[in-house]
This record gives structure tokens, C-alpha cells and sequence, in this order.
């Protein structure tokens, strides 16, 4: 490399919260979130109530999640909060 080079980047503090479910095998759902570097976050699930699933440093500004579904239950729904 010649010279000096600048590299600007932009991180944002928006939390997001993607879910894809495994075409190949539906026993598995895979979560995506993202959100600000270095905060503390909770991936939870609803039952009667809120429930965490896991709880997570946002190390590298996104953190990839892979769980088994519920599969007598006939809807689940998901959240990611910042603690």
C-alpha cells in the first residue's frame, strides 16, 4: 500500500432483529442481530411471557443465533432487546 489511506465507517445504534428459518431443515431457525458494538442484548421468546433464549455481548456488531423451534407450539414470536 502507498501512502495514507482513511477508511470511514458508520455503525449504528438501531437494533435489528432478522429471522430466516432452514429451508433444508425446519426444526432450526437462525436469528441475525445486530446493533451497537460492545452493548449488552437478550434474544427472547414468548410463552406466557417474555422469555430469554439467550444473553449476548455485541462483540463484533452483530451476533448469529441458531436454535431448535418449538414444534407443538403453533405460532412462536421473538424479540431482541438491549439490557
Amino acid at each position: 500500500m502507498d501512502g495514507d489511506k482513511t477508511i470511514t465507517a458508520k455503525f449504528t445504534q438501531n437494533l435489528l432483529l432478522r429471522i430466516d428459518w432452514d429451508s433444508e431443515d425446519p426444526t432450526w431457525v437462525d436469528f441475525l442481530v445486530r446493533g451497537e458494538l460492545g452493548a449488552k442484548y437478550a434474544l427472547e421468546t414468548l410463552a406466557k411471557t417474555w422469555t430469554p433464549l439467550i444473553h449476548f455481548t455485541n462483540s463484533f456488531g452483530e451476533m448469529r443465533i441458531r436454535q431448535p423451534i418449538n414444534s407443538s407450539a403453533s405460532y412462536q414470536w421473538y424479540r431482541a432487546r438491549k439490557e
